[in-house]
């Protein structure tokens, strides 16, 4: 019998050990890497657009959509202005309800004063119908009747003055009109007057009093609907956050939620490996013990897309640590741990991967 040869033994072993390992059910850990950009749970974001109106948009990471987005349009002859709150410019976090600026309209504000002074107005004329105060308005009414008559025979002397020129052709057809057309107005004005102290020394009716009372309370609700308007237009935090401030002409302001998600590209190859609640490892460590933050995957998005000419599809996962001092959109390395495999499969597997 011939004796083996050292070479032959390793063979021998080498083969045996190789179908010991097929065929025991050894299992070993899987992971996939990536790279995971951290993004705010939550972002609210504040933009200026081209025609100078506010947008504001509140975005959801961890359910992978847009919560709402609002407008602040400027209407055509209209002037808004927006004035952020001073007290946040040297600080990094904002709490809810504060208070992040106003939004100032120039329409609005004249459409309040507006109706204070149709309210003042109507208040007035209230109060002289049901307590009698009658002599003063009836002797301002005098006198405007009797100024306005002074105004009417001035303008009718300066209006015949320039009809006779107009005759003899040393005014203009249209000079003459103009004058004319003024006195017509004064005439209008005083007949206004007439009518006005002739109600007044007749007394207010129970009719006016109530139209009076009607345009009081019309006008106040107009004026604190006005008001409800004013406090949209003041902005406050939605959430307790981080503050971001851009330095872009279009985005003023960001707002990001304490919390955080990654969101991980994964090859289309590994997605049978993905499942949620899987756990993954970010290669960040946060103090001086060396631990990295964790996180679960929540969400796996159903559209593949192409980084760098390879089918991918995105995941997010929910951060459990709150990670601090991360600049926005950050990009670390990132550990998914999949479920265990059989040792057998992961060579098959690594052997597959190297002759594609």
């Amino acid at each position: 019998m011939r004796k083996l040869r050292k070479k032959e033994i390793g063979y021998i072993i080498g083969a045996v050990l190789t179908i010991i390992v097929l065929l025991l059910p050894i299992k070993i850990t899987n992971h996939i890497k990536s790279e995971a950009k951290i993004i705010p749970a939550r972002e609210w974001i504040l933009q200026k657009l081209e025609d100078g109106s506010i947008q504001i948009i509140d975005k959801d990471y961890q359910k992978n959509l847009v919560h709402s987005i609002s407008a602040y349009q400027v209407v055509r002859g209209d002037f808004v202005e927006f004035k952020m709150n001073e007290e946040l410019a040297n600080r990094n976090k904002i709490f809810k309800n504060e208070i992040i600026g106003t939004i100032e309209s120039i329409s609005t504000e004249r459409e309040l004063a507006n109706l204070k002074r149709d309210l003042n107005e109507a208040e007035s004329y209230l109060r002289m119908s049901k307590t009698g105060e009658k002599e003063t308005a009836i002797t301002m009414a005098r006198e405007i009747v009797n100024k306005s008559k002074i105004q009417l025979e001035n303008q009718n002397i300066i209006a015949d003055r320039k009809k006779k020129l107009f005759e003899k052709n040393i005014i203009s057809q249209e000079e003459y009109e103009i004058e004319k057309n003024l006195a017509d107005l004064y005439k209008y004005e005083l007949l206004e007057a007439e009518a006005n102290l002739a109600n007044l020394k007749a007394g207010a009716k129970p009719e006016e009093i109530a139209l009076y009372q009607d345009m009081v309370q019309a006008t106040r609700q107009e004026i604190q609907h006005i008001y409800d308007l004013k406090e949209k237009f003041t902005l406050r935090a939605p959430l307790d956050g981080q503050l971001y401030r851009i330095f872009s002409t279009d985005t003023l302001l960001i707002i990001g939620d304490t919390l955080s998600v990654a969101v991980i590209p994964v090859r289309s190859d590994d997605m049978n490996r993905i499942q949620i609640g899987q756990t993954f490892t970010l290669n960040l460590q946060l103090d001086e013990t060396g631990s990295n933050p964790m996180g679960t995957i929540i969400n796996v998005n159903k559209i593949t897309e192409y980084i760098d000419q390879r089918a991918t599809v995105l995941i997010t996962g929910r951060i459990s640590d709150s990670i601090r001092n991360l600049p926005l959109n950050a990009v670390l390395g990132c550990t998914i741990k999949t479920e265990s495999v059989l040792l057998r499969d992961y060579i098959f597997d690594f052997i597959i991967s190297v002759f594609k």
